[in-house]
């Protein structure tokens, strides 16, 4: 049995990857062979801590920390992991049948009383059925052991999940764990997409993950820019009108080309398709437009073929449900919800959905789930909910950030024409050493002020719905396509009240006194901002 043991662990020290072992649903407990087990638990461990996920410690290194360890020959050089892993669970259940028959005779020849001892053998008995059978019942030695395992990895600083790009919320839900279905909401404009497509981009370049993005509100050539603006990190504002400085427009160019030559392959070879899904190479898939899959059925075919990480769907009410009768929203939206828990759970991967809040939410900061648009339903299935709130008073209107651009052009003008004036102090010569380091310093700072982004805005990120976790919120910053970076976890629920509130009193102001005078002029020229609107 050691064989196939060392075999298997042979094979995916050479691929490289746990993916197909752990959807094989390979275990620790198979693992009869000490070493083998210990070799094993390294590599998971490797696999799910959050510095080298979805990676596995070199050849050299585990047989460093195993001398005894040697990779072994396969006989079937092309044998499937799947036939090697298949033929272990038969090999270690026949152990167990075996070690159990002979405790059982143990147990008989020592029991007074053969009644004792059938009560005894029962459980054990029971166990080794549910092995046989696949069934979903624990017993309390099951339970134990679950939590045990669970404890260690979380002891030594192991994510189950796929790690979010702000570690507040990964340490507070141990990260988007299979299974999970995960919702974020708001009120229209409120940035909901650009957080589930930061999130999404961070998956694939920083945790190495297999994505899936789905979304029927959004065509190719708009979803396209602000995912490579994302994985560029770089403005989409300026990426979306070509006005990148040359300097980071050739840095964008190269990191995009990489990542296209990384993917062609995958693209014009069925077979290294087939490969890179068994192994869990890092992949990004984009499902969006008229031409995206309309049945949720279809986009689980799909989920299957692909074998992603994590699966997310933008405004997944567009979906349809698999009972076509179905004619009221609510009603409709309700049977999704359940549908696209249970696809999460028997697919094994986390779902993250976008969705709408209802008017409710203008005049809400986060703390109900009452202003969840359509249904209740969505609350009662989900894992965890995200109210997404954008702070006003950082409006990201387009001709509100070429008015900031200008008024930066013009401000580094007026410092230069400053810098121009002769002084009527006579001026101290500095040595040359010196004089060269600060001009090299105030170019460098002009040169960064150039490349800066311009307007951002601040966004609570509210948990209303947090069954693993007991964070409440937290607030990011969000400039699109650059920055979503962690702000604080200190604020608290009224503080985000107050924003909701300041909002909704703005907005009753600015329509008291709205009259039908001529529109205000647009303080630039015409000719520089066509679409200009006068705002400010």
């Amino acid at each position: 049995m050691a064989a196939v043991e060392f075999r298997i662990l042979t094979k995916l020290l050479k691929d490289g990857s746990l993916q197909e072992a752990i959807r094989r649903g390979l275990t620790e407990d198979q693992f009869k062979d000490p070493e083998a087990r210990q070799i094993w638990r390294h590599l998971q461990k490797h696999w799910f801590t959050r510095s080298t996920i979805k990676t596995l410690p070199s050849i050299a290194s585990v047989q460093h920390k195993w001398p005894s360890f040697q990779l072994t020959a396969d006989p079937l050089e092309d044998a499937a992991l799947e036939a090697l892993i298949e033929e272990l669970k038969n090999k270690s259940f026949e152990s167990d049948a075996r070690s159990l028959a002979s405790y059982f005779q143990e147990l008989v020849d020592s029991e007074e009383n053969p009644a004792e001892a059938v009560r005894a053998m029962q459980g054990h008995l029971s166990d080794l059925v549910r092995q046989l059978d696949h069934a979903e019942h624990m017993g309390v030695g099951e339970v134990v052991d679950e939590a045990f395992a669970h404890y260690e990895m979380a002891q030594t600083g192991e994510v189950y999940g796929i790690p979010w790009p702000w570690p507040v919320l990964t340490n507070d839900t141990l990260g988007k764990r299979p299974g999970d279905f995960i919702v974020f909401y708001a009120r229209m404009k409120q940035m909901k997409t650009w957080v589930m497509l930061y999130c999404a981009v961070y998956d694939y370049m920083v945790n190495n993950a297999r994505v899936i993005i789905w979304s029927r509100e959004m065509n190719k050539a708009k979803m396209s820019l602000r995912i490579a603006s994302l994985m560029a990190q770089v403005d989409y504002q300026l990426f979306k009108k070509g006005k990148l400085p040359p300097k980071i427009q050739s840095r964008t160019y190269d990191l995009l080309q990489d990542l296209r030559s990384e993917d062609y392959i995958a693209h014009v070879d069925p077979e290294q398709r087939k490969e890179d899904a068994r192994v869990g190479s890092r992949q990004l898939l984009l499902l969006c437009g008229r031409d995206a899959p309309v049945e949720l059925e279809s986009v689980a075919s799909i989920v299957r073929e692909f074998c992603p990480d994590v699966l997310y769907l933008d405004s997944f009410y567009h979906l349809q449900t698999r009972k076509k009768q179905s004619t009221q929203r609510w009603q409709r939206i309700a049977e999704l919800a359940e549908d696209v828990k249970s696809m999460a759970e028997d697919e094994c991967i986390p779902v993250v959905a976008v969705h709408q809040a209802n008017r409710l939410g203008e005049k809400t900061h986060g703390n109900t789930m009452a202003d969840m648009s359509d249904s209740d339903v969505i609350a009662r299935e989900a894992d965890l909910i995200i109210r997404v709130i954008k702070r006003r008073g950082q409006e990201l209107y387009e001709d509100d950030y070429e008015v900031e651009m200008e008024k930066e052009k013009a401000a580094v003008k007026q410092r230069k024409a400053e810098k121009a004036v002769p002084s009527k102090r006579p001026r101290i010569r500095l040595p040359k050493k010196v004089e060269e380091e600060a001009a090299r310093q105030e170019a460098e700072r002009e040169e960064d002020e150039d490349d800066a982004p311009r307007v951002g805005a601040e966004l609570a990120l509210v948990l209303p719905g947090n069954r693993e976790g007991i964070l409440d919120a937290f607030t990011i910053r969000a400039i699109p396509g650059y920055n979503f970076e962690f702000q604080s976890s200190d604020y608290s629920l009224d503080e985000i009240e107050e924003w909701v509130k300041q909002d909704e009193s703005s907005k009753a102001n600015k329509s008291a006194s709205k009259t039908p005078s001529t529109p205000k002029k647009p303080t630039y020229s015409e000719g520089t901002f066509k679409n200009y609107r006068g705002k400010s």
